[in-house]
This record gives C-alpha cells, structure tokens and sequence, in this order.
C-alpha cells in the first residue's frame, strides 16, 4: 500500500527511517479492551464473553458465536470493531442464552459472566495495545522517537488499519455509498484486487461484473462476498439490496473510512 492511497502524503519530520516490519504475525499487533466497570449478576439475562481471538475478522466470529448460541448475529453485542491480523482480548455479549463451550480454532474463552444489560458501542473505556516492530534499527529507532517526544508534535493520521492494510478499499466503497452508486460499492467491495492470495479472482469480477463466473471462483471463505453474489444472482440489478445484506456495522466502516481519507487529505494540506 502507499500512504498516498489513504491521502497522506509528505512527512512532518525529516528522519532517517529506522526500518523495520510490522505485524510479521498476528501476536505483534494485541489490543485488549479495558473496561472501568461492567457490574456482574448472577441473576442476569445477559451472557457476557470474554475472548481471546487470534486473526479472526470481526463480522465472520460474530455470525460464528452466533450459529453456536443460535442466535441471530444482531444479537451478539459488542463495543468496538477490532482489526483482524491481531490477537485481542475483547468482550461480546448475548441476551437471553447460557454458557456454553465455544470450540473455535483460535478463540480462547477467558471468562464468562452474566450481566443485567449488554453491551452498548464505545462502552469499554479505552483500548491497550502491544506493538512489536521487528528488524528495526533500534539505536536509530530510539534517536528518532527522543527526536519526536522533543517537539511533542505528532500529525494525527489515520493509519492503513482504518482503510484495510492488505486491500485498502474501505474509504473507496464508503465514497461511493455517500455518492449513491451502489453498484460500483458492490464491485468495488467484491472486486478491488488487493495484496490477498485472492487477488486473481477479485480482478476478474471487477473487470467483467460476471456473477456465475465469481461464484465459481470464490472460496467459501469469502462468504460475503459470496453472499452478495448469490444474492445479485436472484435480484439482478438490485445493488442497493445488495448492500444491505451487509453487516450494519461493515457498512458503517465504510463511510467512516471514507471520513478518514477526507480527514488525511485535508491534514495533508495542512502539513503544506
């Protein structure tokens, strides 16, 4: 990805860079959630769950716990969207079910408990995140952050995680939703060819819109955009109910995404 592909562009320091790598693994990125108080019931009617959750995406675990409760996935509540090639701690919650064992490869069940009501978007108070950059320079590494603390002046962009870091298409399918073209949010979203091992696949539905073609082609791993292929298969043109067969909260990212590359351009100018 280049930085100028999410709207930065230009650097406020002139360093020497340090090098180094980021997220060779999943367990360099771990983010926790931390809450200041979630009151626990034993005679609540709210399962609350706290998982370890490695490389999972947000929307596929929540439609995951979902089938295992037997529940719909708008029915498993949580406070905030975490980046997939990471290991986090995070809290969901499910009214009206118990506990059972979750057997997911990669999911981990810390605690559970029960509460009187479930958790509400932003309820956590912050997040803690342990980053690891491997292959750095680390006395040039520490020169350039002394360098940095000295002015105290960091530009607040929005980093490739907001915009997706293997196929930065977020910002570009929230651009057209605000536009109302959602058709090209649809190809945009199913077919914009990124840095992932299915890069082939997704180019050739961008450069053809052929359905049955894509079908074919698309592992089961992608079931959302094999869901909205089957779904355009039935409607035909219908792109608008299309997205709506979305997550409410994916639909969400993409125009904030979209706010973010708005929000890095004018930044950008600024820096100027």
């Amino acid at each position: 990805m280049k930085f100028s592909e999410i709207g930065i562009e230009g650097y406020y320091y002139d360093l020497p860079p340090s090098g180094g790598k980021l997220r060779a693994s999943p367990e360099d990125f771990t983010v926790e959630e931390i809450y200041q108080n979630i009151e626990r019931r034993e005679d609540g009617n709210v399962l609350v769950l706290k998982l370890k959750v490695r490389n999972w995406e947000h929307n596929r675990l929540l439609r995951f716990l979902a089938r295992i409760y037997h529940v719909s996935p708008k029915r498993v509540y949580f406070s905030g969207t975490k980046d997939r090639r990471s290991v986090k701690i995070q809290y969901f919650s499910i009214p009206g079910v118990r506990f059972r064992e979750i057997e997911l490869e990669d999911v981990e069940v810390l605690d559970h408990f029960y509460a009187e009501r479930p958790l509400a978007l932003g309820s956590h108070s912050l997040n803690r995140f342990v980053i690891v950059v491997r292959d750095c320079n680390p006395a040039l590494f520490t020169k350039n952050c002394l360098s940095v603390r000295e002015k105290g002046i960091v530009p607040n962009f929005y980093g490739p995680q907001r915009f997706g870091a293997v196929r930065p298409v977020t910002h570009l399918v929230g651009r057209e939703l605000v536009r109302g073209d959602y058709e090209e949010a649809v190809r945009l979203f199913i077919g914009f060819p990124g840095d992932d091992r299915f890069s082939s696949q997704r180019n050739n539905f961008y450069e053809t819109m052929d359905i049955e073609r894509a079908l074919a082609e698309f592992p089961s791993s992608l079931d959302l955009e094999v869901k909205l292929l089957r779904y355009l298969r039935e409607k035909g043109g219908d792109y608008m109910g299309a997205i709506k067969q979305l997550p409410g909260n994916l639909v969400s990212m993409f125009i904030h995404a979209y706010q973010g590359y708005i929000f890095n351009r004018i930044l950008t100018e600024r820096m100027r």
